[in-house]
């Protein structure tokens, strides 16, 4: 689906529930990320997940600037963050030590509410986007 006032560049990562897109908002040329859903059997899901993260702030997490649905699917416009992602720094340097995993991993899930933190410290925060 073309999520109306973005321009959309390159794919930035793929996975099994959809793929992520390196977009421009065309008011301003603003680059975010757009993540559209592949599985319409996840449509709830996607868009409960969408609700969460519009309801979060913090440095850990990608901001949501808009939700979009329609007949041909979904997409989540966030907040770009410009980096590299956590598989391509191990790919690259190898495995982290205790210490630098422990970082990671606590700053992931303090970035969660305690009352999702539970079932939702991996969801958005994920590498490969």
């Amino acid at each position: 689906m073309r999520v109306p006032g973005y321009t959309e560049i390159r794919e930035l990562g793929h996975g099994g529930a959809g793929r992520v897109m390196l977009a421009v908002r065309d008011t301003d040329r603003l680059p975010v990320a757009v993540k559209h859903l592949s599985d319409p059997d996840l449509i709830e899901r996607f868009r409960a997940e969408a609700v969460l993260i519009a309801g979060l702030d913090s440095p850990h997490i990608a901001r949501l600037m808009e939700y979009a649905e329609d007949d041909e699917g979904a997409a989540i416009v966030m907040e770009l963050v410009d980096g590299v992602t956590l598989r391509h720094l191990l790919a690259h340097e190898g495995a982290t030590g205790p210490e630098a995993a422990l970082l990671i991993l606590r700053a992931r899930c303090s970035a969660w509410p305690r009352r999702t933190r539970r079932a939702s410290c991996t969801a958005t925060s994920s590498p490969r986007t």
